[in-house]
């Protein structure tokens, strides 16, 4: 199965709601947090029905928040033997306060300190088919 992160099978035009505020100034956030520029990530897969199945990867995403698109950049461990793998990436990304959706997939989401609006860090956990998706983001 492809990652959520990478490989989404269903790419999508993207929009990003920043959401209305009352009374709008510099130093109000946004509603949304934004989700722009470098972030390192690291994702875990854990499936419950198939066993010693061993998922990780890590490395860098940038998201764009005008065209809602993102590219990562990392390495993925999987496989037996294990193998390292070089994993790259393009697709469409959209968020709300609550949620992160990676092409078709859409993840719960946890946004950490805010700086300007834009979020310094994001937990992200997900469900597809008998596997768990864990993405953890820290902005660079």
């Amino acid at each position: 199965m492809r990652n959520p992160i990478l490989f989404p099978a269903f790419v999508a035009a993207a929009v990003i709601a920043l959401g209305p505020w009352t009374h709008a100034t510099a130093a109000e956030p946004p509603a949304v947090p934004v989700l722009k520029g470098s972030y390192v990530y690291t994702q875990v897969k854990n499936c419950v029905k198939k066993a010693g199945v061993l998922d990780q990867e890590s490395g860098t995403v940038v998201f764009n928040p005008q065209k809602g698109i993102y590219k990562t950049d990392g390495y993925s461990v999987s496989g037996d033997p294990l193998t390292l793998t070089q994993v790259t990436g393009k697709t469409v990304y959209s968020n709300t306060e609550s949620t992160l959706t990676l092409g078709e997939f859409t993840f719960q989401a946890a946004y950490g300190k805010l700086q300007n609006g834009i979020a310094t860090y994001l937990s992200a956990i997900t469900v597809v088919g008998s596997c768990g998706y864990q993405i953890w983001f820290s902005r660079q």
